[in-house]
């Protein structure tokens, strides 16, 4: 008889980020956005049992997430050779007040 996906995560004595979140994802149990990236990227990397490692895959899309990366900058997301970072544009005194009036319910 072969072991369950639980019993295998429940086997591993190594403590890490996301292991606590697999496993209550394994159970059944709701986890946030946060907890589900964490338990992903436990579940990926083979539970850390080599070690709290950088995974070094920018490709994955939640690789800005991953606990143990190196680079901590978050709001750098790598794709191949090419770095993309966010833009923002100023809101305008016109949107801004557009904005403010509808939270307000006016």
């Amino acid at each position: 008889m072969t072991k369950s996906f639980l019993e295998v995560v429940l086997s591993v004595k190594k403590e890490s980020a996301g292991k606590s979140n697999l496993i209550k994802h394994l159970k059944g149990k709701r986890l946030t956005q946060r907890q589900a990236i964490l338990a992903k990227c436990c579940d990926c990397m083979g539970y850390y049992v080599d070690g709290r490692n950088d995974c070094e895959m920018p490709e994955c899309p939640l690789y800005p997430f991953m606990p143990y990366r190196a680079d901590k900058k978050k709001a750098k997301i790598l794709s191949g050779n090419a770095s993309h970072e966010r833009k923002t544009t100023p809101i305008s005194p016109d949107t801004k007040g557009t904005i403010l009036k509808r939270k307000n319910g006016i």
